[in-house]
């Protein structure tokens, strides 16, 4: 609830262009770039797993609500 407090949602939880463009330059996964697709999906299923909205990346009222936190919506 900190990060919705400063203003934070879903667009802002990602990360650097780089991970989806540069591909690795040595290891395991040398040539291999994210899938921004695959990413997003897997973002979707993490919202859903915490009880978070999918379009917002906010812990829904019914979330808050469980933990305690209903005053915080």
């Amino acid at each position: 609830m900190f990060d919705v407090r400063q203003g934070l949602t879903r667009l802002d939880d990602s990360l650097p262009k780089k991970f989806f463009e540069k591909p690795l330059s040595k290891g395991k996964y040398e040539g291999a770039v994210l899938d921004k697709d695959k990413f997003e999906q897997m973002k979707d299923e993490y919202y859903e797993l915490r009880g978070w909205d999918n379009e917002t990346g906010i812990p829904t009222k019914e979330k808050l609500s469980e933990l305690g936190l209903s005053n915080l919506s």
